[in-house]
């Protein structure tokens, strides 16, 4: 049977491993004022700009998500660049993961979003956070549940966008969703 190839946007949602430093906070709240120094946590935001779900390769969408942290190619300092560096951080010397899932196609192997960010439940991880400092997820396993603490509505710039809906290819377990899997 021959699938029919949707083409839709993804608006990307982007993770990110911190770990917290001393020092000053910007606008956005790239260090929870409540964790204590050393702890390491996660951040997420999803990207003020969308491109299409062709793509079977995750690294494509890795891409997306990090060049919208980072304000394009070249980069440019934006609202979240900044923050980072007032808070101690190398924003070049973060990795960026698009929380999303693909399917095998062409060249590629498919990736649960869970896997490609490693926030797969089989493992503890670390407690998640919009970039304004919102708790998202209190761990891995939180993240999968089904239900968050937060919506992921917040992004790049610190916008709220209070009607967020973002194609992840996933279902509510972090697993890809066949039918509407990104590709």
């Amino acid at each position: 049977m021959k699938k029919i190839q949707q083409l839709c946007f993804v608006s990307g949602v982007a993770l990110a491993t911190l770990a917290t430093a001393s020092a000053a906070q910007a606008a956005l709240v790239v260090v929870p004022p409540y964790l204590a120094p050393g702890a390491q946590y996660r951040l997420v935001f999803v990207t003020d700009g969308t491109r299409d779900a062709t793509s079977f390769d995750i690294n494509d969408y890795n891409t997306f998500v990090t060049t919208q942290a980072r304000g394009g190619t070249p980069a440019i300092d934006t609202a979240l660049d900044l923050a980072l560096n007032a808070a101690g951080f190398n924003p070049n010397t973060i990795t960026w993961k698009a929380i999303a899932s693909t399917q095998t196609g062409g060249s590629s192997t498919g990736v649960d979003a869970r896997d490609n960010t490693g926030t797969n439940p089989s493992s503890t991880g670390v407690s998640i956070y919009l970039i304004d400092g919102t708790p998202v997820a209190n761990n891995n396993t939180d993240l999968w549940d089904g239900s968050i603490l937060r919506p992921i509505n917040v992004t790049q710039s610190g916008a709220t966008t209070p009607t967020a809906v973002v194609w992840t290819g996933s279902n509510a377990s972090g697993m890809v969703a066949l039918r509407y899997s990104l590709c």
